[in-house]
């Protein structure tokens, strides 16, 4: 899916926000498996977004597939932020992992997102209002 055809698809999409639509049939051919279990198919004017629920043992946690449209690497942290507050809330917490080597799949510009249970805080990160770094 190109930007182009995205907007002649969804024109509303031109001033902002995002559509839900039915998982692309060129992903349910070409991926049977995962695309079966995606839970929401979103799209805004620049990027694709892939809803899973998984269960783990820290409870539910939303996986957000992240592309653009142009299939070009997302170089914004800010891009990134803003799709996880559309989509699950500006104060729901995601982590984007950086895998041992052994473990690295890297087939594609692809941006991967785990959101954490509403209840759930990250005992490490940048507070502001304290100053500092946490856990360090």
């Amino acid at each position: 899916m190109s930007n182009r055809s995205i907007l002649r698809q969804y024109p509303e999409l031109r001033h902002g926000g995002w559509r839900e639509i039915a998982v692309p049939n060129h992903l349910k051919a070409q991926f049977p498996g995962p695309a079966s279990r995606i839970k929401k198919f979103l799209v805004s004017r620049s990027y694709s977004v892939q809803v899973y629920y998984n269960e783990t043992d820290w409870g539910q946690v939303i996986h957000l597939l992240v592309r653009r449209h142009d299939q070009l690497p997302i170089r914004s942290w800010t891009a990134l932020q803003e799709i996880k507050d559309d989509i699950c809330g500006p104060e729901s917490t995601a982590i984007e992992v950086f895998p041992a080597r052994s473990d690295l799949v890297d087939q594609a510009n692809l941006y991967h997102l785990w959101v954490l249970p509403p209840d759930m805080r990250l005992p490490f990160g940048l507070h502001m209002d304290t100053g500092g770094l946490v856990g360090s």
